[in-house]
């Protein structure tokens, strides 16, 4: 866990998928909050679950990024509610081109380890 920033995961998933992070993956205590659309009946890009998982870190949106790969459901409800946003371009979803303003990330990275750079 970092003792500068919170880790949050917002997953359109079942609620099982606390279960690979925990048991099987090992990720559990890696992360602050893990908020599920199961769990709280929106699924992304509904702003409800990202208004959820800002209440309960007890987070603005202000002093918030959003890492996600996906355009529609990750980059443009983040940027809606205020949040900077950081596009990870790989995967299926790497040939997705904006189709609005809100769908342009603040920044773009190629791997996940091109974060360190961004949060020292």
């Amino acid at each position: 866990m970092s003792r500068r920033y919170k880790l949050g995961i917002i997953a359109n998933q079942s609620s099982r998928v606390k279960e690979y992070l925990e048991d099987e993956w090992k990720l559990f205590p890696y992360f602050d909050l893990i908020v599920i659309s199961e769990n709280v009946g929106y699924r992304k890009p509904n702003l409800n679950i990202f208004l959820h998982a800002l209440g309960e870190a007890n987070s603005s949106p202000n002093t918030t990024f959003m890492i996600g790969d996906r355009l529609d459901h990750d980059i443009k409800p983040a940027k809606i509610l205020g949040m900077e946003t950081i596009r990870v371009k790989q995967g299926i979803f790497s040939v997705q081109e904006p189709i609005t303003p809100t769908e342009i990330p603040d920044f773009e990275i190629f791997h996940l380890n091109d974060l360190l750079n961004f949060f020292k």
